[in-house]
């Protein structure tokens, strides 16, 4: 599988690639802005996106993830956000 990596913390970044990824023969290719993630095209498997990212907050992240991406490839959105207001 190719999967797109959109994350702007380089320690979470190299421990989903490094021990998730990886190890299963997946291929990582790594975005740490939405404006990345929008350029690195859509020949992707699978999306797994950071919700609060430098350039896009919250519900933005995953509008523009879904619009950009296929209805066939899924995006997962994770955070390591504690409470609503970071939403």
């Amino acid at each position: 599988m190719r999967i797109l990596i959109v994350e702007d913390q380089e320690a979470i970044t190299q421990l989903i690639c490094d021990f998730y990824c990886r190890p299963k023969g997946h291929d990582c290719v790594v975005a740490k802005t939405i404006k990345e993630a929008v350029s690195a095209g859509t020949e992707f498997d699978c999306v797994v996106c950071d919700l609060n990212l430098p350039d896009s907050d919250g519900w933005n992240t995953l509008i523009t993830m879904r619009a950009r991406f296929p209805a066939r490839i899924p995006v997962i959105i994770m955070s390591g956000s504690l409470g609503q207001e970071d939403i």
